[in-house]
């Protein structure tokens, strides 16, 4: 793999991704490796509060362990960085293919979910211990379990290789981690801004039970929700549009 900044761990099947990257990262505690799962079948998988994602055998389903140092107001925009590369790998893949992307952590194709990334950390004194980056994709199937529409690749493409994605978007996360100072986050939120699904348009939002309404204007470079109410700009760094 060269100059890569991961151990790799391949499973045939496994319970979930993110629980077995973590697992793996206590038994090799002292030696603070960064880590990269797969797995060709994941059995319980799990999205943003709490949410179950459904996948099929031969879909991706992976995560990555990085023992890196960030202040927590940074979080998000590790977000923004997978969310690019993941991005950019499906653009070069199927380059003919419009790819969107919804607020806070999921890629769409024609209004349907094709893909959604789950970012887990541990934090010490206001900075994170290690970064956990669950990413599930649909390359097989699309769920029929769900209350949204999905779409998954093998619609449209016969080139479903979840291993050779995986291995692809693996360098990609280790060069930007290993460049992680150098990037341009407001080139990245600028990037994804105009890739958002929802841009420009009037959206509702959930955040800790409350819903707000308005026109999404943009991300900013910490990865959060800029919308207008009634004239007034609000950030929003987590929520949900419905």
């Amino acid at each position: 793999m060269g100059d890569n900044l991961f151990d790799y761990y391949i499973f045939k099947s496994i319970h979930n991704t993110n629980d077995e990257i973590k697992k793996i990262n206590q038994q090799e505690n002292e030696k603070k490796k960064n880590l990269a799962l797969f797995a060709l079948e994941q059995k319980i998988g799990r999205g943003r509060a709490g949410k179950i994602w459904y996948s099929s055998r031969g879909d991706l389903t992976c995560s990555f362990l990085i023992n890196y140092s960030l202040e927590a107001t940074k979080i998000g925009q590790v977000n923004l960085l997978i969310l690019s590369n993941l991005l950019n790998l499906l653009e070069k893949m199927y380059s003919n293919i419009d790819f969107k992307f919804k607020w806070p952590n999921d890629i769409y194709l024609n209004e349907k979910k094709l893909a959604g990334i789950l970012v887990e950390t541990s934090l010490k004194e206001n900075a994170t211990e290690h970064i956990t980056i669950g990413i599930g994709m649909n390359l097989i199937a699309s769920s029929k379990k769900t209350n949204f529409k999905s779409i998954s690749i093998s619609d449209f493409s016969n080139q479903v290789d979840s291993l050779n994605c995986f291995f692809r978007l693996s360098r990609k996360i280790s060069d930007s981690f290993k460049n992680f100072n150098d990037i341009n986050f407001s080139y990245l939120s600028n990037y994804l801004t105009q890739k958002c699904k929802d841009f420009k348009k009037e959206i509702k939002i959930k955040k800790n039970k409350k819903i707000f309404k308005g026109v999404f204007v943009k991300i900013d470079d910490s990865g959060s929700l800029i919308f207008n109410v009634d004239g007034r700009l609000l950030n929003i760094s987590y929520g949900e549009i419905l």
